[in-house]
Parts: structure tokens; sequence; C-alpha cells
């Protein structure tokens, strides 16, 4: 029997988990004694803690800063489970408060990035344990796989554990990899694919595999016959595979005009008149022509029969159905996809023609026939607004595509803020009308107290700064400005609630406090989530 040293010993999430404890109790005895941190260190999540105690407490502590406690001790607690007992049980059967009272002997809020940096250095280690194992479930999914696609999988796997780790910016040596680079540079792989057009062929170095390139324009401008003549007469020329993928109704277009480009680009002799899209609109086709469209359409079978130009159609727009496209022919080893123009057809678009009073009728049926093709219109009205014909009919239309029947505010609602917000406002409208533009605009107040006493109405507002600067002219000499401010606020307070006002204010310096996510939520510029 062979022993096993504790050097040797497999490793698993259990013990990980056991690591883990200490570390989770040091961030939960931090975040309790200063609940701002949960809003700081927001990324920091449920998923983050393995042990169930300290995922409890984090939660609780979460949830209470969430309801803008701002104290967690022994009574705020109390009175947040007072009404869930299944919460209190389980709160108590941890330790109650005694066990945070505990930790404040030996977590230290200084190091909490320190606590944090652990906990993500472990959680990475429990994921590699669990997603790397090799598991029966594992076994099945790679017994079908070749070599590359496991490599694939795995790296996936690893990719998934270590992108959110850390934003740290690693700083490479500049002096590492010099030699790769002039190798690559030598052996040409820096240059992609040439381009029909020698001027933008030097300009971007070709086209180079794993490059996107977008080509944008209105319909009927000319994005497939640009395509076809800068990129699929290299691809054609230069015997590669291609990928087009389109929606099925571009299908009948793009062979249309990749016969007319054949028949320009490949048969035709100089001095001959070009095909163009205006002979497929008229028909009648010459026998010269016919001749030419047979030895095009031959030579468009061949290439796709030999899997050089592959079609693939959508009935509908679906990213994730080009994406497994791509993947699906990139493992063929296609290094070349032309993605034409989707419209996610799911939209209803209405086609709404104006000016018909002047045309005929033959005029509107026409001015119809020449839009009805450029997309899959869900319905097509002519109307005149100058005489109001069809109008009713248009409004009408457009109301029964407008679904939502959610009545979001009562009838009685003038506005979506709480009597706090209004209040400060209230405050903030007299400082910038006293102040002459002294005062930026970026100051703020908020209503720190508000209490209805029945006849009296006991409100505190703090007027926030960023510099020190402003309080003298906010106070005023011997604070009169601000005995104005409060004045005229009181006066428009008393009238907005109709009732006797007391209010206080309070000048407060926070440098740079917009870009404190705490003071925006504390502040009410951001919900909490």
């Amino acid at each position: 029997m062979v022993e096993i040293s504790d050097k040797e010993k497999i490793v698993n999430k259990d013990d990980i988990k056991e690591i883990m404890k200490n570390i989770e109790a040091n961030i939960v005895g931090c975040f309790w004694h200063n609940p701002y941190l949960f809003f700081d260190y927001n990324d920091l999540n449920m998923d983050s803690f393995k042990n169930p105690i300290w995922l409890f407490f984090f939660t609780i502590g979460k949830k209470m800063a969430i309801k803008n406690i701002k104290k967690l001790d022994e009574v705020a607690v109390e009175l947040f489970l007072i009404n869930n007992e299944n919460l209190a049980h389980v709160y108590e059967k941890y330790g109650g408060y005694e066990i945070i009272k505990n930790l404040e002997l030996y977590s230290t809020v200084e190091n909490v990035d320190a606590y944090i940096n652990e906990l993500k250095k472990w959680n990475t280690v429990y994921d590699m344990i669990d997603k790397l194992t090799f598991t029966e479930d594992y076994i099945k999914k790679i017994k079908n796989m070749n070599v590359e696609e496991v490599y694939g999988f795995y790296n996936a796997q690893m990719n998934n554990i270590f992108i959110n780790v850390n934003d740290d910016v690693e700083i490479d040596k500049l002096e590492n990899g010099l030699d790769e680079v002039i190798s690559i540079a030598d052996k040409g792989l820096n240059k992609g694919m040439p381009i029909d057009s020698p001027m933008l062929s030097n300009e971007i170095g070709g086209w180079m595999n794993g490059q996107i390139t977008l080509l944008g324009g209105l319909s009927g401008t000319g994005k497939t016959s640009m395509t076809q003549e800068i990129v699929l007469s290299k691809i054609w020329e230069l015997d590669e595979s291609v990928v087009i993928a389109l929606n099925e109704q571009d299908s009948f277009k793009w062979k249309q005009q990749m016969i007319t480009w054949i028949i320009n680009n490949k048969l035709k002799v100089k001095g001959d008149i070009l095909f163009n899209s205006k002979r497929w609109r008229d028909g009648h086709f010459t026998i010269s022509e016919k001749e030419y469209l047979f030895k095009a359409t031959g030579m468009l079978k061949a290439k796709i029969q030999d899997n050089k130009i592959i079609f693939a159609h959508f009935k509908s727009y679906s990213q994730k159905r080009v994406e497994r496209i791509i993947r699906k022919y990139a493992s063929l080893g296609i290094k070349k996809f032309i993605i034409d123009t989707f419209k996610n057809t799911d939209i209803p678009v209405v086609l709404v023609l104006n000016k018909i009073d002047k045309l005929n009728d033959d005029g509107i049926i026409n001015a119809i026939r020449q839009y009805k093709d450029l997309y899959h219109f869900s319905e097509i009205i002519p109307i005149s607004a100058m005489n109001n014909d069809n109008i009713d009919r248009l409004i009408k239309l457009i109301k029964s595509y407008l679904t939502d029947t959610i009545i979001y505010y009562d009838d009685g609602t003038i506005t979506n803020t709480n009597i706090e917000f209004m209040v400060a406002e209230l405050v903030r409208e007299k400082i910038l009308n006293l102040t002459n533009e002294e005062v930026p605009h970026s100051i703020t107040c908020a209503t720190s107290y508000y209490k209805d006493k029945g006849s009296l109405v006991e409100i505190y507002v703090d007027i926030i700064i960023d510099r020190d600067s402003l309080k003298k002219i906010i106070i005023g000499k011997q604070g009169a400005m601000l005995k104005n401010i409060g004045i005229l606020a009181r006066k428009d307070i008393e009238s907005l609630l109709g009732k006797q006002v007391y209010l206080q204010l309070f000048v407060k310096t926070i440098k740079k406090w917009r870009d404190k996510e705490r003071y925006l939520k504390e502040l009410g510029f951001k919900e909490n989530e």
C-alpha cells in the first residue's frame, strides 16, 4: 500500500472553503463596520462567498445598507428582522450580533483591499477545481471531440474563470518579443489578402484574417455590388472559400448580382456593353446575353459545388445563428465570411408615402411599386398631410402596433419625485437665484432629515459643494446670504406643504462627490440595486 504524504494530497473544494472562512469573516466585519463599503465594492456579490454563515451575514448587511440603514448595530438588525421569522431564526442560529461584535476585534477596515484580493484569489482556485475536474459529465462532453475541440473547451473554461478576476494592468517589458515581431513581418504575415483596389489595399494592408470590415448605407445604394467588386473578385481570383450569410429574401438578389459580376469581369471582352441590373428588370434577353448568362451560371454552380462559395440563408435575423454559422465553417478551415445587411424582421415597419395630393391614381400605384421591394414593410400607407387624407387611418394603424397597456402613474400624479427631493430643489433654486452665477450649477442639495409633527414639519437640508471657496459665497457676510436663502426657501416649502416649516440649512464640502459611487446613491442621483 502506497502512503500519500500531505504534499501529495489532492485538494478539493471543501479544503478551499475552509481556507476562505477567515477571509470572508474579515470582509463581513469590515462591511458591517462601514456599510458604505457595500457600494464602494459593488462587484462583490453572493457568489463570492462559499461559506453559508458569512454569505448570510454579507447578504443581510447589504440589504440593510440598500435600505439606507447607515449604522448596522444590534438594534438596527432586530428592527430589520422583526417581520421575518425565518431570517431571524437563521440569524440566531449563526450566533446573532455577538458574531459581528467578535469580528470587530480582528477585522480592520484599512486592510479591506487586501482581504478582497485574497478572496478573489481563492475564488479563482475554487472555480478551477470546480470547472477543470474531470467528472463523468465532462468525459461525456469530450468523448466525441477531437484534440483541438478539447483544447478549445478547456481554454474557454479558463477564460471564464479569469475574465473578471482583476482589472489591474500588466506592464510588459519592451524588449520582450521583439525578435518575434521582426520574424512575423519578415514572413509577410502582417499582410492580408489583396483587395481589388490598389489604393485601398495599400492603405489597410489587404483583407486580413480576423479583420472585420463594415460597409454601411441605405437600401439600393450599391453595398452588395461594391462588396462583390472589391472583395469577392480577389476571393474568386485566389480560389479561396467564402461563406455568404444573408437573409433568405436577399439570396435571389445576390445570385443575380454575382452572375452580373461574372459576365462583366470574367466573360465579356473589352468594348462590350456592360450587363447591369436594368437588364434583369427589363428581361427579353438577346441571344448573346443568354449565352453569357448560361456560361456565368455554369461558373457560379461550379464554385458552389466545390464549396468555394457557400450561401447561408436566414429566415430572420439572429446574431447567435450568425455566430454559430461562423464557428461551424471556421472549424472546417474557411477564413473568409461576408455577412450581408441583416434586417430584424420581427419589428414591424410601416412605409408612409406623403404628398399623394400631387399624384393621380396611377402615380400612387407606381410609387408603391417602386418602394415596396426595398424592405419587408408590414404596411404601406399613402397619405396627404396637407389635405389630411388617410391621416386617421395612419393613426389607427400606429395605435394597433402600440401594445403597452401599463398605467405607469395615477391620473392625479404630477411628478415621480418624492417630497424630500422637491424640498431640496427649492433650496437649490434659491441659491442659484441669489448668488447671481457666482455658484456653479454643479452645487446640489439633499434633504437629510424630514419629520412631519402634525402642524409643523421639521426639515434639515444639506447644501453640497465640491470646494471650500464656495462656502463664503453661500454663507455670506455674518451668515446673511444663508439666512436669506432659508427665508425664501421656507416660504415656498410652506406653500408646497400647506404647513408651518422649521428649516435648517447645512453647508458641506465633499470633494469630487460626483465621482464617488456612494455619494451618488446617497444623494439620490443613482438608484440602489
